[in-house]
């Protein structure tokens, strides 16, 4: 009897106090650490390149957030730990990154770019993309149909891309069937 009084004194007290307190949302806040010039950006990436797969009477790429975490996750480790490649110091390569991250998938690709002083450094990294054909291969390769688009930049506005493509497993539970990466693109202005 003792313990129930103390309890609803208790419950009672934190109520008075938590009067002023905001509801209880179980959803998690948006992820407030990437700026959003950077989200547009990523965005701004995702249109150009569906622009260039529609161009080809392809259907535009799904933007999928984890495939987006994933890009931008090695975006910023190439910052990090000073490297540019699809396999960082550590030996992990794009199939590595994607299996982490829980992801399945029949096939996998991922661009890499580079660039700095440029004014529009989403154009200076899709055409140079569009311009290599390894590249290009992966933005119009009709067997992809989701993507994440990752991008990290220094202090001195040079921008990491890394744009990760997938074709779901379909239910197929099946990984690292064939990857395509191709050798990094940097491009500073003159």
């Amino acid at each position: 009897m003792k313990t129930t009084i103390l309890t609803r004194s208790l419950a009672l007290t934190l109520l008075v106090f938590c009067t002023a307190c905001p509801p209880f949302d179980p959803t998690p806040p948006p992820d407030e650490t990437v700026p959003q010039y950077i989200l547009d950006m990523e965005m701004d990436t995702h249109a150009a390149v569906n622009d260039e797969r529609v161009a080809e009477s392809l259907p535009g790429l799904v933007m999928n957030e984890t495939l987006r975490e994933v890009a931008r996750a090695h975006s910023q480790d190439m910052i990090d730990r000073n490297f540019f490649d699809h396999t960082n110091p550590d030996g992990d390569h794009v199939g590595d990154r994607l299996g982490d991250a829980g992801v399945t998938y029949v096939m996998a690709g991922e661009n890499i770019a580079w660039n700095q002083g440029y004014a529009d450094p989403v154009t200076a990294a899709v055409d140079g993309w569009m311009a290599s054909s390894g590249h290009r291969a992966n933005i119009l390769r009709p067997q992809f149909t989701l993507t994440g688009i990752g991008i990290a930049v220094t202090p001195d506005d040079a921008y990491y891309f890394t744009q990760v493509f997938t074709d779901p497993s379909k239910g197929l539970g099946t990984t690292r069937t064939e990857f395509y990466t191709y050798g990094p693109i940097a491009i500073k202005k003159p």
